[in-house]
């Protein structure tokens, strides 16, 4: 950690790992628990359906392949996603392309907004990349080094109004189950999930925390609520987990 930032460790962990993680049964379970939410909470994430008179626009930060934007696809205008890692640049773009969307639509670019505002390049600071209806951040948050700080700087990015939705995961029920995977056997497993485990900052976020973090980033509104189902992951990563959405209105 000394001699590189999370978001270089991030960067290097997912350009090698793009390919592979989504081919996980694990992953696609949790993919589809995180697609099918966003789609029957449309009102209370706070995304209006897009109309011809009414466009919605979508940002979809540490984007990945695409899932949270895939979800909103079908009732927004247009998205941008931004992600640390190229390769995940290119997956989420060409799936897009795969769908048949045109990059007006939905298109990401690699970038890290984590960096000392003098350092990110002008693709971050286009005219395009503020202003957004709904910014997403999925499975992603626990990935960086100061959240209150990111999440301050998406909802900078949120038209007054906006909305902005953080899926990630509950704190672990126990001390047992958030280091169950330090007595996992077998190198393989264990160089895996130390790999895995250097890219994060910690294991969740409690309801008091989460709201906080949004009404500090600027938010009006905050809430915080669980999956109706317990997701579950292989032993190494802790098992059993809890998926939250928390929603803050700007």
């Amino acid at each position: 950690m000394a001699s590189s930032t999370l978001g270089e460790l991030n960067r290097s962990y997912w350009n090698t790992n793009a390919d592979s993680v989504f081919k996980q049964e694990w992953v696609q379970a949790l993919t589809r628990q995180i697609t099918d939410y966003i789609q029957s909470h449309m009102d209370w994430i706070g995304v209006t359906p897009a109309t011809a008179g009414a466009p919605v626009t979508m940002l979809d930060y540490a984007c990945g392949n695409g899932v949270a934007s895939m979800a909103l696809a079908p009732y927004v205008t247009t998205i941008r996603g931004i992600d640390v890692s190229d390769s995940m640049v290119k997956a989420y773009n060409d799936r897009a392309r795969m769908q048949g969307l045109p990059e007006q639509q939905m298109h990401a670019v690699q970038g890290d907004l984590m960096v000392p505002p003098e350092k990110i390049p002008k693709a971050l600071k286009r005219e395009d990349l503020y202003g957004f209806d709904i910014v997403v951040m999925s499975m992603a948050l626990h990935h960086v080094e100061d959240p209150q700080l990111m999440t301050t700087s998406l909802v900078e990015r949120l038209r007054d109004g906006g909305s902005i939705l953080i899926i990630d995961w509950a704190p672990s029920a126990s001390k047992e189950q958030e280091t169950h995977h330090h007595h996992e056997h077998g190198g393989g497993h264990q160089q895996e999930v130390h790999s895995a485990k250097q890219t994060m900052s910690r294991s969740g976020f409690d309801e008091e925390e989460m709201v906080k973090i949004l009404k500090q980033a600027g938010c009006t509104e905050a809430d915080y609520v669980f999956h109706r189902e317990h997701s579950k992951l292989p032993s190494k990563f802790g098992g059993e987990k809890q998926l939250f959405f928390a929603r803050g209105k700007k």
